[in-house]
């Protein structure tokens, strides 16, 4: 019997200890996962697989409700009268093309928009790997919006502790005094 060897990266595998080919195949899968690489030869061999076309679709789906609520509740905030009168629109914008600069709730659940969104979930049925992509990245703008929406809610405690302070006759030089002592 001869001895036909695989050297893949780190893992050797010989012919004569691996099982079933698949052993090569989950090897390949993990370096992909660890590469953060989505589409490679190893994720085509499940291609016409009804259950990997549906975890595309189902991790499109997820990522984008997780992108949705997380937008949403900042766009709470920027409907808020302070969010432009304390000039934070000059700051915070929303950086999807679909969306406007500074989207209403409304426009997350506009007809155009979810239209987009029907439109990439059918695309992940397609290609799993870019649904897969979109849940990968979801934890990463979830955190992104909380850190804007506490960003945006301490800006609001400062502008009214500021509105307050003039209100009280409180001078130019104490009120940026006092705005230097806060963190």
């Amino acid at each position: 019997m001869s001895s036909v060897d695989a050297y893949s990266d780190d893992i050797f595998i010989s012919s004569e200890h691996a099982v079933s080919p698949y052993i090569l195949e989950y090897t390949d899968m993990m370096k992909v996962y660890k590469t953060g690489m989505l589409i490679t030869a190893p994720s085509l061999i499940f291609l016409g697989i009804p259950m990997y076309h549906l975890v595309g679709c189902v991790s499109q789906f997820v990522g984008w409700a997780v992108d949705a609520y997380s937008t949403h509740k900042v766009c709470d905030l920027c409907e808020d009268e302070r969010f432009s009168k304390y000039g934070l629109d000059k700051y915070f914008m929303e950086t999807n093309p679909e969306l406007g600069l500074h989207p209403r709730k409304d426009e997350l659940l506009s007809k155009k928009h979810l239209t987009s969104t029907a439109k990439n979930i059918v695309k992940s049925a397609a290609l799993p790997p870019l649904g897969l992509g979109r849940l990968i990245i979801a934890p990463m703008i979830y955190r992104h919006h909380a850190g804007v929406r506490k960003h945006i809610k301490k800006s609001f405690e400062l502008g009214d502790a500021v509105k307050r302070m003039l209100e009280e006759g409180e001078s130019e030089q104490g009120i940026r005094k006092w705005l230097r002592s806060v963190e």
